[in-house]
């Protein structure tokens, strides 16, 4: 991939360049059809094809180590891995205490809001997924997991809001809050914003428009990086202290907080362009008259 400077060039001929680049830009995210990959190398050709009047009188080319295809492969191998590392872990202790207590909390929402979620986005958007199952089939997994997130999580967090109210059944004056630790708070509104995705998600098989696409990716970035941040916050509770020492502590959050990096981004970037896309080529055109 290269990136060409021009620092002496016609701005007028690099106007129409870029309103030929986002027209063709436009057109083929028209309807969430094909994937990034086709959408930014049709832009490239206009791109191409628009600058070649462009008189150029120096130019330097910028080449990228690798390209954005390899680079999303590696992130969604490492994810893979850490995510299931994390979750063969979290369950293992939770399955030697017997799932008592808030072992049972923990195993639900890890499989849940960690494995099926993070899962769920990185099978949504796999070349090699695609070309196995049809992207109806691959479709259909993500549904699934997803469903399966929303499912297990109430379950975990009803689990808990149960031993808590059991308390305060036993002890009227146990001192026992409920959704008061930002693990919670976090944990609360991801729930919610996991619902909306939810509901969205199974609106856009009856009702398939741009608009909802993207209020559903906005959801479902929104719950992910909620529960995930909720999960870094749970490692700083009783339990996980308790059961881990300090160093596997540490090194959960940092294969965490990988996870969310690497699984992110791949989506965030399909949301960018969706965004941008709605925006108005007038918009971009006085920008470049101004300019």
């Amino acid at each position: 991939m290269t990136m060409s400077i021009f620092p002496n060039c016609d701005f007028t001929a690099q106007a129409q360049a870029v309103c030929s680049m986002w027209e063709a830009f436009s057109s083929n995210r028209e309807g969430d059809n094909g994937t990034l990959e086709e959408a930014l190398g049709e832009t490239g050709n206009s791109s191409a094809n628009c600058s070649q009047n462009i008189p150029i009188t120096q130019a330097i080319e910028f080449y990228w180590p690798i390209s954005p295809h390899t680079y999303f492969g590696v992130c969604t191998v490492i994810s893979h891995v850490l995510v299931t590392g994390i979750t063969i872990g979290i369950s293992r202790k939770c399955f030697e205490m017997k799932l008592a207590k808030t072992a049972e909390h923990a195993f639900y929402c890890t499989l849940a809001f960690v494995f099926c979620i993070t899962e769920a986005l990185l099978l949504r958007n796999s070349l090699i997924l695609k070309k196995l199952l049809s992207r109806l089939g691959q479709d259909m997994l993500h549904s699934a997991l997803g469903l399966l997130a929303f499912a297990i999580g109430i379950v975990g967090v009803g689990v808990k809001t149960w031993q808590k109210r059991k308390v305060l059944r036993e002890n009227e004056k146990a001192s026992v809050r409920h959704f008061h630790s930002m693990h919670a708070r976090f944990g609360l509104f991801g729930c919610i914003f996991l619902l909306l995705t939810t509901i969205s998600g199974l609106t856009l098989y009856f009702w398939p428009g741009r608009m909802l696409n993207i209020g559903h990716r906005t959801v479902a970035l929104l719950s992910f990086l909620l529960l995930m941040i909720s999960q870094m916050y749970s490692y700083n509770t009783g339990f996980a202290r308790r059961n881990w020492t300090e160093k596997t502590v540490r090194r959960y959050k940092l294969a965490t907080f990988i996870v969310i990096i690497t699984s992110i981004n791949f989506e965030l970037r399909h949301w960018v362009v969706d965004v941008v896309a709605l925006i108005p080529k007038e918009f971009f055109d006085k920008i470049l008259l101004k300019t």
